[in-house]
């Protein structure tokens, strides 16, 4: 064993003959530990909250999906898009089209989204298991249904159980001198045939019906679509593919995988898990000024010891690391609880779920989602006895008096 490390960790564990120093070498370790405890119950929180969005998403977004580069809408009226279709990867090739629609229901109207998808939508995701009141259909016998968002449904004050027409409203898109303002829009009625809740943006804002109907609606053509959206054979690599697709069809499209569909969200989440960690971080580097306290008082306890290896020959360098050490291995013995501490907590919520969500709330879980990852205690581990290195030069100084 390296000589200062020895030295260092019998001093680390040895009585003191100050009380004091043993009690602030306690409480240093203690607040490091606190502290990093703190680090990966925030970071298991993020990524739990992380994984749960990436979940609901995947029950409804589609692995991948093609959207021009260029306009609104785009035909796929054409020989790729064929080729496209026959492409082995390609489980379900799903068209659909978007736009925005007044919608209206007795005295009650709102602006939302209209979703018009193909008939095999459902077979491209898990939208049933997003169900959360009536069925998902487009068709309710001869007349049109719709599902909705279930924001927008709270927001129109539609039950199911017992639902009126809903009224939808698109301005003509060739718009011709008319007398009354209520003939320059085009209108069908839809039955609410379910509520959906995928996420907040989606929940308030859409209504999804069968392509055919906003078609008719939009007055679009047969082929003319906002996106093509396509589920990958089961095994498949999705990037393999992707890139075949991007390579078939061009600079014209973009194909955009799960995670691009939400790049701004994923990318927002990123940053605020980062940005929290960077202020714990300088709170650590706050707290481990604690060291300092203990190590000077270590220092001028030990005076005479410093005193006996220089004569003995020792360097200033040899005595400056043992101290240096010892206020490091302060820094990762409290690191070290701290993990295992953080570690216990979480998983103690993933068993019991101790914190939950208030009970009168209208959430999609009952408690706090958490996942650990391996890489967040490496991450933490490093930093936190990195700084504590650092912060230990501090008084390591004073050995150079004696």
């Amino acid at each position: 064993m390296n000589l200062s490390i020895y030295i260092a960790r019998r001093y680390l564990f040895s009585k003191k003959s100050h009380n004091a120093i043993n009690i602030i070498s306690l409480i240093s370790v203690s607040v490091v530990a606190i502290s990093t405890s703190a680090l990966i119950i925030i970071f298991s929180v993020f990524n739990g909250f992380d994984d749960l969005i990436q979940k609901m998403q995947n029950n409804y977004d589609p692995d991948l999906k093609i959207i021009s580069r260029k306009g609104k809408v785009f035909s796929i009226d054409s020989p790729k898009f064929e080729q496209l279709k026959k492409l082995k990867s390609i489980a379900v090739f799903a068209e659909s089209l978007e736009d925005n629609v007044l919608v209206k229901l007795e005295d009650r109207q709102k602006i939302a989204i209209l979703k018009g998808v193909s008939k095999n939508f459902n077979h491209l995701n898990k939208i049933d298991s997003l169900i959360v009141q009536g069925v998902y259909s487009t068709s309710s016998g001869t007349q049109k249904a719709g599902v909705l968002g279930i924001g927008l449904a709270y927001a129109l004050s539609i039950n199911i159980d017992n639902y009126s027409p809903i009224s939808l409203w698109i301005p003509e898109r060739i718009q011709s001198t008319i007398s009354n303002p209520t003939e320059m829009f085009n209108r069908i009625s839809i039955v609410p045939s379910g509520i959906v809740s995928v996420d907040q943006e989606f929940d308030e804002q859409y209504i999804i019906i069968d392509i055919s109907g906003l078609r008719e609606l939009t007055g679009r053509s047969a082929k003319e679509v906002s996106a093509v959206e396509l589920k990958i054979v089961n095994g498949d690599n999705v990037e393999k593919v992707k890139k075949q697709i991007s390579d078939l069809l061009g600079t014209n499209f973009w194909v955009k995988d799960r995670y691009e569909q939400h790049a701004f969200l994923f990318k927002i989440m990123h940053t605020e898990k980062w940005a929290v960690f960077f202020i714990l971080l300088f709170v650590i580097i706050i707290a481990s000024f604690s060291i300092t306290g203990s190590l000077t008082m270590l220092i001028i306890e030990k005076k005479k010891d410093i005193i006996t290896m220089k004569n003995l020959g020792a360097s200033n360098r040899l005595v400056s690391r043992i101290f240096l050490f010892e206020g490091w291995l302060i820094s990762v013995i409290g690191a070290l609880f701290g993990l295992i501490l953080g570690f216990i907590i979480v998983i103690l919520q993933i068993k019991f779920q101790i914190i939950r969500f208030p009970e009168n709330g209208n959430f999609i879980i009952q408690a706090y989602p958490v996942k650990l990852l391996f890489t967040d205690f490496i991450t933490t581990f490093i930093s936190v006895s990195t700084i504590g290195f650092f912060i230990a030069l501090i008084p390591v100084r004073l050995v150079k008096r004696y």
